[in-house]
Parts: C-alpha cells; structure tokens; sequence
C-alpha cells in the first residue's frame, strides 16, 4: 500500500474529450489530449491527482486480450502503478463506463502528466470514447 498526504487544492483542471478513437499500439501511446505540463517551485513539492473517466471497448481478437491505461509523470507510473499498466478493459463488444485514479508526490521542477493506451495482442482494438480527465495538484 501506498499512501500520499496531499495538501490544499492549488489547481483543477477538467478536460471532455467527445470524440472517439481506436488504437491496436502494443507499445504504450499517449491517449491524445492528456498531456499536462505543470512546474513546481524549488524547495517545494505537490501532490498530483489525476482521474480517467471513459467509455470503452476492447474488442476483435480471437485471444483473450485486455485494453491498459496507465497515468505517468515524466514517463514514470503514478501509483498506483499496476505492474505497468492496469486492464481498463477486457476482451467485450459492448461499450461500457470505467475508471481509474492515480497520485503522486513530485518534487521542485518541470514536469509532464500523460495517459497512456495499449493492448497486449496488436490484433485487439481498444476503443475509447467520452473521457473526462480531471486533474487536481495539491500542495
């Protein structure tokens, strides 16, 4: 277990994404439009929360398959980090609401908050479709 004391709320950020897209990317790629670039102080830290909320689908493969997503900072896991990357989704043509939170505690500089998508078998599709992304940096 991994626990984070987060301090008060410094910015809220919420982004909607209506449209859909689909990817079969074995290699982890950025979900378009979650990139956040934030700095933060010398001599201070924050606290970053960020959650995904989405309708998905993971589908058309003959192997059971799941479809990931992964919330990093700097290209390293937030937590938690799930080995890697946590299933959204498994192998199912109905489309449906899921979730996912993440936080992490990083210190003075500049630094870049993505999402990223992947599949295990680049014969599945991983179908995403209105997202919300709702970051909060605490101190």
């Amino acid at each position: 277990m991994v626990q984070t004391a987060c301090g008060q709320e410094q910015l809220n950020l919420v982004r909607t994404q209506n449209a859909p897209t689909a990817t079969s990317n074995v290699a982890p790629a950025v979900i378009p439009g979650t990139a956040y670039g934030f700095a933060v102080p010398a001599n201070a830290s924050r606290c970053v929360k960020v959650l995904l909320t989405a309708e998905t689908s993971c589908t058309d493969s003959n192997a059971n398959d799941y479809c990931y997503v992964q919330a990093e900072i700097d290209g390293a896991p937030m937590n938690p980090d799930g080995a890697g990357f946590m299933a959204i989704d498994s192998e199912d043509s109905t489309a449906s609401a899921h979730a996912f939170e993440w936080v992490q505690r990083v210190g003075p500089g500049n630094h870049v908050l993505t999402i990223t998508q992947a599949v295990r078998n680049n014969n599945t599709v991983f179908r995403l479709d209105d997202w919300t992304q709702d970051i909060t940096i605490k101190g």
